[in-house]
């Protein structure tokens, strides 16, 4: 009897495509591969064809597990693939691959019970009977140390997670949309490569929810041919502009929105945005909250919560935290200070 030493799972596939995946395997000369979970499964079948398939695909890879990718087409980026629909030598093609590089884990043999009691052998009556022996110390193994969770990092979901400060640096990616031209980040170098690099060529990867794109990492060699004959620009001015367009006139997460602003320097003037001067002249004279500028500027206080985000991502802005005054309010008002 063929034991079972290995276990996958299907991920990002349907319902259809795991029942036919669990039949070919029962059909394999080979037995040893069964169905797993996805905490514990020796290979990863991510459907890359999916929605989600390209998050599923970065997110399998972090796990330091075999992955291979589920399409259709080709995948020329993975290392192990599995064209649709399955077959029964393509499957036994790959998991021959996938055997001979993660270790079987096999069933272990039961243990021997140490104090199983031995016959009585009979003696002589006159002959006194002697204790039987002691059995012998049962040892129990060392336990194998645990190794911590690995910590899987959290999928990018805005351009803005692939170009903050914790935003994949160092890596390289390219993005693709319908509609939209390739953008490609360099982040050992910071900076963006897109046929046009205009802000109002770059506007739509702002808004657009990275869910939907088709993100492809890159390296060092597949980057230049990637990069050839585009424009390029520093990844600081497309990060402004991600920030400006990204909160849909609210501030971000970060911000007291009962915070008082000012503008410490004045900044680079965009002719693509004209009531950003209104907004920085009235920024440049005092703290005061959104509300309080936009009533100054004669602005939408939408749009002074995107001036906002937009320059404090590039250290333009002075900040005022309310809840920082009112606690020093209510230090003063303490042992020494008067309440009226």
């Amino acid at each position: 009897m063929n034991r079972k030493t290995h276990t996958l799972y299907m991920i990002g596939g349907s319902a259809d495509q795991t029942v036919v995946l669990t039949r070919l395997l029962d059909n394999l000369p080979d037995r040893s591969w069964q169905m797993g979970t996805a905490d514990s499964a020796d290979l990863l079948l991510v459907d890359v064809d999916s929605v989600y398939g390209h998050m599923d695909w970065l997110k399998a890879q972090s796990t330091g597990r075999p992955v291979a990718a589920v399409s259709s087409g080709d995948a020329h980026s993975a290392e192990y693939h599995l064209r649709k629909p399955f077959t029964v030598t393509a499957l036994a093609s790959l998991l021959a691959d996938v055997a001979a590089r993660v270790p079987a884990r096999g069933i272990p043999a039961p243990r021997h019970v140490a104090n199983a009691v031995e016959p009585a052998v009979a003696t002589p009556a006159a002959a006194p009977a002697r204790p039987a022996p002691a059995p012998p110390a049962v040892v129990e193994p060392p336990k194998a140390a645990v190794p911590p969770p690995v910590a899987v990092p959290a999928v990018p979901q805005t351009l803005i997670d692939l170009l903050g400060s914790e935003g994949q640096p160092g890596k390289r990616w390219r993005l693709r949309h319908d509609g939209l031209p390739p953008l490609v980040l360099d982040g050992s170098h910071q900076l963006a490569y897109s046929q046009d690099v205009s802000l109002k060529a770059l506007s739509p990867w702002c808004t657009q929810a990275l869910t939907a794109v088709k993100l492809e990492q890159l390296d060092a060699t597949t980057l230049v041919p990637a990069t050839r004959n585009l424009a390029s620009l520093p990844y600081a001015r497309l990060s402004w502009l991600a920030h400006l367009l990204g909160s849909n006139g609210q501030l971000e997460e970060q911000l007291d929105p009962l915070g008082r602003y000012k503008l410490a320097r004045w900044p680079q003037s965009e002719r693509e945005f004209p009531k950003h001067f209104r907004i920085a002249t009235a920024m440049m004279k005092a703290h005061a909250t959104v509300e309080e500028i936009a009533e100054a500027s004669g602005s939408p206080a939408a749009d002074v919560a995107n001036f906002i985000n937009a320059y404090n991502a590039s250290g333009h802005i002075e900040i005022e935290s309310a809840a920082r005054d009112a606690g020093s309010d209510q230090r003063r008002s303490g042992l020494f200070g008067r309440n009226r």
